[in-house]
């Protein structure tokens, strides 16, 4: 079966993705390397401007006329991309993977299967938006309702109308107190903020927050973690009656479990303010996105590639060496 091309011009970035593509990576950008030979043109001026009439017609002075001429043109040349903001290794490397799914509808089988945390993050859902809601005195329902405009796709935990105005609430359930308790005197997570300003620029929305919730673990969860125990602790044991795996079960439950716990100390919220310069930058990443998705697919259809000879650089980059 020959392989149909899709158009890409019009793919929609989902929300929660928005920081990957956002980011700035550790790559130089066109701006950092205009201002760059900017300041070497500055620098063989400054040598020129000191010259007297005798030494600039030396070698020393024919050397900073020529340099100052090449530098010159290379500030030229990158003047006119310096206010391109190319996306990063991280943005390009989540787009190789948003290609495959966008165009086969595959993505990869280790991230279906999920693990332990984000498996709480979804059982969890409804009880950390009863916590928020019972907190907030609020009748908060889960949204079920996607939003879409022509650059993003999105839904919000909750979206709650107050006084006229949707409210955006985004709740992250805490795997445990450890997790939930890291957050405090941190800045909120740029995963998140993107996330949130995504909703904004969908909704419309203003303000909004995300609230990190210590719920219970489901009981599915729990269970498992206590095979896990068990297996760690003597795989033949007999869980009913052994005294030491009862007393690190017990320890278990109540590492999992937090309805001891003031209901009020269960929640961390950060506030969102919407920030519309962001959401303008976020809608030209999304049309550089598109294109990218496009050089991927074209890279595709190529298939056979020379490899590098430089292996060892290569192998530095990838961190294979020491």
């Amino acid at each position: 079966m020959d392989s149909i091309k899709k158009d890409f011009s019009a793919a929609l970035m989902h929300c929660s993705t928005i920081a990957y593509f956002m980011s700035k990576g550790k790559e130089k950008t066109p701006r950092q390397l205009w201002e760059e030979a900017c300041e070497k043109l500055a620098e063989w001026q400054a040598k020129w401007d000191k010259m007297d009439d005798r030494l600039r017609g030396m070698a020393n002075g024919k050397k900073a006329a020529l340099r100052i001429v090449e530098c010159q043109a290379k500030v030229d040349e990158l003047a006119v991309n310096k206010d391109d903001e190319p996306l990063s290794k991280t943005a390009k490397s989540y787009l190789k993977k948003y290609y495959a799914y966008l165009k086969y509808g595959k993505w990869s089988a280790s991230l279906d299967k999920g693990n332990k945390y984000v498996n709480k993050g979804k059982l969890g859902e409804p009880d950390s938006i009863q916590l928020v809601s019972f907190l907030d005195n609020r009748p908060y329902l889960k949204n079920a309702d996607r939003w879409e405009d022509e650059f993003l796709t999105g839904e919000p935990d909750i979206a709650y109308m107050i006084d006229d105005e949707i409210y955006i609430i985004d709740v992250k359930t805490s795997w445990d107190i450890e997790t939930f308790m890291d957050v405090l005197g941190k800045d909120l997570s740029p995963l998140y903020w993107w996330q949130i300003q995504g909703y904004f620029a969908l909704t419309g929305a203003t303000f909004g927050e995300v609230s990190y919730c210590l719920v219970n673990t489901p009981e599915s969860i729990l269970l498992k973690e206590k095979y896990y125990l068990s297996e760690r602790l003597n795989s033949s044991i007999d869980t009913s009656v052994d005294a030491e795996y009862l007393r690190a079960e017990r320890e278990l439950i109540n590492n999992m479990t937090f309805d001891d716990m003031p209901r009020s100390d269960c929640r961390i919220k950060f506030m969102v303010t919407r920030d519309d310069e962001a959401i303008q930058k976020i809608y030209k990443r999304v049309t550089k996105c598109r294109e990218y998705l496009a050089e991927i697919q074209e890279l595709h259809a190529q298939g056979t590639f020379a490899a590098r000879s430089d292996k060892n650089e290569v192998a530095e980059e990838e961190g294979v060496l020491a």
